[in-house]
């Protein structure tokens, strides 16, 4: 191969090579997301006792994938009672164990919260659309104190 045939090779694979690594990436769908993190079924505080309506503390959290798109996070106060339900239709990861779920709480109130995720367990580190200004580096503004950790209930 003479030097300039093998010049032009060279320089025609750099460029493949710079466009290919500067080529975006596919973000990760919600069901991706949801599922790398094991994020789908039942978490709260203590589940050895039951959601109670008097006890936010303890109530569950209930989250079903309902498409690649989406995934439904039920605040349960009771065995049957729902308080609250958030349709969750964006989770980005934004460093290992971190991610980033948007969505609409009953259709009327943007929720927009950075989450911290450990093995069977997370808790809202960020509070940035409902909760700007009472959560904070996984803590409640007001007082202080840490979120609590939500754990997986039962082996789902």
């Amino acid at each position: 191969m003479s030097g300039l045939v093998k010049s032009i090779a060279l320089t025609m694979a750099a460029a493949a090579a710079i466009i290919l690594a500067a080529a975006p990436a596919r973000a990760a769908t919600v069901k991706e997301i949801f599922e790398k993190y094991h994020l789908i079924g039942t978490f709260a505080q203590d589940c050895t006792k039951p959601p109670h309506q008097d006890n936010p503390q303890n109530w569950w959290y209930v989250n079903r994938l309902l498409d690649d798109k989406h995934v439904q996070r039920d605040f349960m106060t009771g065995p049957s009672t729902r308080f609250a339900v958030i349709m969750i239709d964006s989770a980005t990861e934004l460093k290992p164990n971190e991610i980033r779920v948007t969505g609409m709480r009953d259709g009327e109130i943007t929720v927009d919260n950075v989450w911290h995720i450990e093995p069977n367990r997370t808790r809202t580190w960020e509070g940035i659309g409902d909760t700007k200004g009472k959560i904070a580096d996984g803590k409640y503004v007001k007082t202080g104190n840490d979120i609590p950790w939500v754990y997986r209930c039962g082996s789902q």
